[in-house]
């Protein structure tokens, strides 16, 4: 029963699944709530698309190789076994309407990311301390190769050994920052490889174009190329504006320019949803572009960041043009160099699960009712 198995991870303590990676010392304890931070609505027509239905190749390499779910450990064993019907619905989670996009897939993704070094992914910050990072994973290829098959494997999960910086600054008055610097317990190995980032502000006018890719809902990853810049917080430059198709779990996702160099991740954005007489939710939509809503952090500002705390990354060059390059893949997997492999088994799922903190603590609760009617009987 998926309440039950939820409720079992969420009780049960575990080390990382994998290899080396663990939560380090300075790592942030994981928090009660998740989704305070609502981001979502469908501008316009709908324009997410699975990767299957895409058709040009850099789209596909570009999904393949940078771009990630963020996903807790009870969650990331079954999806990456396969196992999809071990993992609970969006429908079933937000109680939606039956009919509504996605409402069918699998909700294992609490955020999105996109991976910027061999060993380093930008997201939002309001994401990283949602779960102890020992229960964290980062998940790549969590999109459908086909209509029924994901493409990822155990190979594409990775554990994180530490935040480096969070910033998640929610002052109206003054500029609004929101990223986290998530960096892995191993670079990762091709064909995964860093994204192309503008690492200084970039030169975006109202209309451009924007790409975006994440994990809204939970569900498996969804390409948009629909969005269009609608503000440019001149003067602050801390995020833009674009009319973006995204909901809950699509924080820290990234966009990219028509040329797909990373420009930003999101932030924050409209309500998801909106309930219908029928007592279900149904998604929310805005037909005129000018109420977009949905916020970007420019990520020239989360490089920014980064490089006051960690100045010898590729990303900090000051000679660096806005589309260079990130240094060779390290060699991983050598026994001279002591790394370790992805490829153990897995250990007992712990700590928090979960995508929302009233989505998932009602399956929790759940399965605390369940257990303790099971120690009556």
């Amino acid at each position: 029963m998926r309440a039950a198995y939820l409720g079992v991870a969420l009780l049960a303590g575990a080390p990382a699944l994998f290899g080396c990676g663990g939560e380090s010392p300075s790592s942030p304890p994981g928090a009660a709530t998740l989704g305070s931070v609502r981001q979502a609505f469908i501008n316009g027509q709908d324009d997410r698309r699975e990767f299957y239905e895409l058709t040009d190749d850099r789209d596909r390499a570009l999904m393949e190789q940078s771009i990630v779910a963020l996903v807790p450990d009870a969650a990331a064993r079954p999806i990456s076994q396969g196992k999809l019907g071990d993992v609970p619905t969006w429908g079933e989670l937000n109680h939606l309407c039956p009919g509504q996009p996605f409402v069918d897939q699998p909700s294992a993704a609490f955020c999105s990311g996109v991976l910027v070094d061999w060993d380093l992914v930008l997201t939002s910050g309001h994401c990283v301390n949602i779960f102890p990072l020992r229960n964290l994973r980062v998940v790549f290829n969590y999109f459908f190769r086909d209509p029924s098959e994901l493409a990822l494997t155990r190979e594409d999960v990775y554990t994180v050994d530490a935040v480096v910086l969070a910033r998640d600054e929610q002052n109206e008055e003054q500029e609004r920052i929101d990223y986290g610097w998530l960096r892995l317990s191993e670079p990762v190995r091709p064909p995964h490889a860093p994204t192309a980032v503008l690492t200084h502000m970039p030169e975006l006018a109202l209309g451009d174009g924007i790409v975006a890719i994440n994990a809204g809902g939970g569900v498996p990853l969804k390409f948009d190329s629909g969005g269009h810049v609608r503000d440019l917080r001149a003067g602050l430059d801390d995020y833009f504006v674009a009319d973006t198709d995204t909901s809950e779990g699509s924080s820290g996702g990234p966009a990219f320019n028509e040329d797909l160099a990373l420009v930003g991740t999101l932030a924050r954005g409209a309500p998801d949803f909106i309930q219908t007489s029928s007592g279900c939710a149904a998604t929310d939509r805005e037909e005129d572009p000018r109420f977009a809503r949905e916020q970007f952090t420019y990520v020239a500002r989360s490089v920014e960041g980064l490089c006051e705390v960690d100045p010898d990354r590729w990303l900090c060059d000051a000679s660096c043009a806005d589309d260079c390059e990130p240094p060779p893949s390290p060699n991983l997997l050598t026994e001279a160099a002591g790394g370790c492999s992805l490829s153990g088994p897995w250990p007992v799922a712990g700590g928090h699960s979960g995508r929302s903190a009233s989505a998932w603590g009602a399956l929790l609760l759940a399965a605390l009712l369940q257990r303790r009617a099971a120690l009556r009987d």
